[in-house]
């Protein structure tokens, strides 16, 4: 007798649910595996891609494609895992005053490939942050981050990220002393004039959202505020303070006339009432010669317009040296300081402390206004466009008197090195040197990230 054997139909049944049971928990170990790499990839790649976009900003002044290139070379520092990022995972969009860089690219799955290997069909997708997946094609996107599979073997990763100049309050300082004509025809004024006008019209056409403002501040004997912290949004913007910087006049009194320090204090002063809190402050020093004010508060008492004429009188005046005076053409001629007839012998002690104490004070006044810069906040930056090698008759008369024919005070390197400033010269008044300063120091910009 025969054996009837009878199959269940449900045998069908429980296969297909095995299958489905093995493909959900293969898309479980797609979570569980892919999920976080793809988290990792995108973190690594929004901070290539804000390094990026700091670079390109920061090179933005100078052109479009400087500023791509800048950006590159920075991202491909930042691999994201073992991927090199390649100038096509990026593209840029920029503005006069924005730089935006967005990286794409493809990450490599693992649980995904077994399991489109397995299903023939079914893909992994990712959207940003909360894990939910999709079918086996498809692209989402929240904020910044994206991620879309058109299949399994590779997940792709965008990122953006967009940079602008921060806020910037700046105020320039500019030397009007009477050496500033000694090429004839406001030269070297005129050149400086011209080169600052410059730095304004390439600050202007950045027209940065932050708003950039310029002050101008001129000194000689004393610091004069020509035009506090101007905005381009403000009426007349920035044709007010290129304006002044066009009108400014060199110093027509009598006696020396190089006093950094009271431009220096007039500019800080500004900042400190005016200055943003939040804003990069940025003082541009601009000077053609060694300084010679400020001199000792008691100085002025014996000569308010001259007060050095307290120690070089002294010396002129000694019965030493007026021993040496002649008569030529009916008149009597006498050396005077910096003659060099007059030698350092020929200088009491008492004179020599004179000037010491001169010098000393010079330097200390103008040195504590840089002090109070660094706690500030205040960057100097500074340009000298003088010959180094060809001092004027001030600087020679100190020289004589405190005995020592190398002196030159660093209050300049002071400055810069003090406040994280940069330093500037162009020697002989090149009239192309300075105007390149000026640029170089429009282009030297902080940059900050921002929305897009």
């Amino acid at each position: 007798m025969g054996i009837l054997i009878r199959v269940s139909s449900n045998g069908g049944a429980l296969n297909l649910l095995s299958v489905a049971l093995v493909v959900l928990g293969l898309s479980a170990s797609v979570f569980a595996i892919d999920l976080p790499v793809y988290f990792n990839a995108r973190n690594q790649l929004q901070t290539s891609v804000d390094a990026a976009a700091l670079a390109g900003a920061a090179s933005l002044p100078v052109s479009t494609a400087k500023a791509q290139a800048d950006a590159y070379q920075v991202a491909a520092l930042n691999p994201i895992g073992k991927i090199s990022i390649q100038p096509t995972d990026l593209s840029y969009i920029s503005t006069q005053s924005k730089f935006t860089v967005t990286g794409k690219v493809e990450v490599p799955t693992f649980v995904g490939k077994l399991l489109c290997a397995f299903s023939g069909k079914m893909g992994t997708h990712f959207d940003d942050g909360t894990g939910t997946t999709t079918g086996a094609t498809g692209t989402t996107s929240t904020g910044t981050a994206t991620v879309s599979t058109q299949g399994c073997n590779t997940m792709t990763v965008v990122a953006s990220s967009s940079a602008a100049p921060a806020a910037r309050d700046t105020i320039l300082v500019i030397d009007t002393s009477s050496s500033m004509d000694d090429l004839g025809h406001n030269r070297p004024l005129a050149d400086v004039e011209a080169a600052a006008n410059n730095y304004i019209a390439t600050i202007a056409a950045l027209n940065n959202t932050s708003v950039d403002r310029i002050a101008l501040v001129t000194f000689n004997q004393t610091g004069t505020l020509q035009v506090p912290l101007t905005a381009q949004t403000d009426s007349p913007g920035f044709a007010k303070v290129k304006s002044a910087v066009s009108s400014i006049r060199l110093f027509s009194g009598i006696g020396w006339n190089t006093n950094y320090e009271a431009g220096l204090h007039t500019a800080l002063d500004e900042m400190q009432k005016n200055g943003r809190q939040n804003a990069e402050k940025t003082i541009i020093f601009m000077t053609d010669g060694m300084p010679n004010l400020p001199a000792p508060a008691s100085y002025y008492l014996y000569n308010k317009n001259e007060p050095y004429r307290k120690c070089s009188d002294s010396v002129n005046n000694s019965a030493v040296v007026k021993a040496l005076c002649v008569v030529k053409n009916g008149q009597k001629v006498c050396p005077t300081l910096p003659n060099t007839a007059i030698t350092t012998s020929m200088i009491s002690s008492t004179d020599f402390q004179c000037a010491t104490n001169y010098v000393n004070t010079m330097q200390e006044l103008t040195n504590s206004q840089t002090d109070r810069a660094k706690t500030m906040d205040v960057t100097i930056d500074t340009i000298v466009i003088n010959d180094t090698n060809n001092y004027d008759n001030a600087t020679e008369i100190l020289r004589r008197m405190i005995k020592d024919e190398t002196w030159s005070p660093d209050q300049l390197a002071y400055m810069a090195t003090t406040t994280k400033g940069q330093q500037y010269s162009a020697l002989n008044y090149d009239a192309t040197a300075i105007k390149n300063i000026y640029q170089a120091i429009s282009q030297n910009i902080r940059i900050k990230l921002t929305a897009q």
